[in-house]
């Protein structure tokens, strides 16, 4: 071979292996997206099962194992004021006795406890004063329901989460009542274990 056929031999090989990588990336990027849309479609299905009451085991539901329910809102969707009262209204249909609603946007504490400056002047007794007056004083929640895009508390204060099972549930507006149930019965079916 000469040079030439050396070079149309590799660029075929590399144009061959750049299409099959190319198509095994879209292929595996369709199963993937496939999967994801059954188990969403599975989801939902078995949510709405739960909320009509065809699953015998989540009416034996006891909401006294939740002692206290956190409910993080993301703060674009915590201004679905209609939305959260609905959501509040389920917890309360479920019998939840105690229950903390949290969006990130608490700039009470940045504006009262500001000194003139750009730095917040907190203390811990003026921290426990404005967690109190936001609604974030009490015991740690058993249970922290994320409704929001993203997999994580959204600035919940990571001091109140020592034992707390964060659940996430999606958007706020495809919220289910069944995955609420379904959340809430998967709690009150673990076994706690707390180190000592």
């Amino acid at each position: 071979m000469d040079l030439r056929e050396k070079y149309l031999h590799s660029y075929w090989l590399t144009k061959v292996a750049s299409f099959a990588a190319i198509l095994l990336w879209n292929i595996l990027h369709f199963l993937v997206t496939i999967w994801y849309w059954v188990n969403d479609g599975v989801h939902m299905l078995e949510s709405y099962l739960i909320t009509y009451g065809l699953f015998q085991k989540y009416k034996s539901l006891d909401p006294s194992k939740v002692r206290y329910l956190a409910i993080v809102v993301e703060s674009e969707e915590a201004h679905q004021i209609s939305e959260v009262i609905k959501l509040l209204h389920w917890v309360a249909d479920i019998g939840v006795k105690h229950v903390c609603l949290y969006d990130m946007e608490a700039n009470l504490l940045f504006l009262k406890y500001k000194d003139g400056g750009d730095k917040p002047k907190f203390t811990e007794p003026l921290l426990d004063e404005a967690l109190g007056l936001v609604g974030c004083s009490g015991p740690d929640p058993d249970l922290l329901l994320n409704y929001g895009p993203a997999r994580c508390h959204l600035g919940f204060p990571a001091w109140r989460m020592r034992y707390t099972e964060i659940v996430h549930m999606g958007y706020l507006k495809s919220k289910k009542y069944g995955s609420l149930i379904k959340a809430i019965y998967r709690f009150t079916t673990i076994r706690q274990n707390y180190g000592t």
